[in-house]
C-alpha cells in the first residue's frame, strides 16, 4: 500500500495518496513510513503547519531518526515556526551528543552541521541565520508571486 500511496503521490494525486495511508495508519498507528510521505505530501502542498504535526507524530514514534526530525525542522522553518526549528535542530543535536560512542546514523549526513549552526548560544549567529532564511524565504515568495516590477502577479510566475 505504501508502494501505492507514493505512486499516486508521484502523480499529483495527493488526496487518493493520503486516503490509503490513513488506511495504513488505521491498520498499523506506528507505522512511520505512511506519517513520513503524509508530512511530505503536506510540504508539498505548503501546508507546512500541517506537516510539522505529521513528522512531530512520527518523532513521538521514532526521536532518532534523522528524516523525521528533517521533517520537523523544515516544515516548522517554512511555516515562520523558527523557533521550533531551532528547538528541534537542539533537541537532535542534544541528542547526537549524548550518546558515546554515537548510535545513530543519519540517513542526511549533513543534517548535523546545519543543525549544529541552528542549535548555536550565539546570538549573533542566531540572527545571522534567522535573517538569511527570512531574505531567501522573501526572494523565493517575491519570485513565486510578483512579476518583474515587483508588482503581484496573481501567483502567476513570468516567462
Amino acid at each position: 500500500m505504501l508502494e501505492e500511496a507514493a505512486r499516486l503521490r508521484d502523480l499529483g494525486r495527493h488526496d487518493d495518496a493520503i486516503s490509503i495511508l490513513r488506511r495504513v495508519l488505521e491498520c498499523d498507528p506506528q507505522n512511520v513510513a505512511a506519517l513520513i510521505i503524509i508530512g511530505t505530501i503536506y510540504s508539498t502542498l505548503n501546508r507546512f503547519n500541517d506537516a510539522a504535526a505529521v513528522f512531530v507524530q512520527a518523532r513521538t514514534l521514532r526521536p532518532r531518526h534523522s528524516l523525521v526530525s528533517a521533517g520537523v525542522f523544515h516544515s516548522c522553518l517554512d511555516a515562520g515556526r523558527i523557533d521550533d526549528a531551532i528547538a528541534e535542530a537542539r533537541r537532535y543535536v542534544a541528542l547526537l551528543d549524548s550518546e558515546n560512542p554515537p548510535k545513530i546514523k543519519s540517513e542526511l549526513p549533513h543534517l548535523e552541521n546545519t543543525y549544529r549552526a541552528w542549535a548555536t548560544d550565539d546570538e549573533a549567529a542566531l540572527r545571522e541565520l534567522r535573517d538569511g532564511w527570512e531574505a531567501e524565504r522573501r526572494e523565493s515568495l517575491h519570485e513565486d508571486y510578483h512579476d518583474r516590477d515587483g508588482k503581484p502577479s496573481g501567483g502567476k510566475r513570468e516567462p
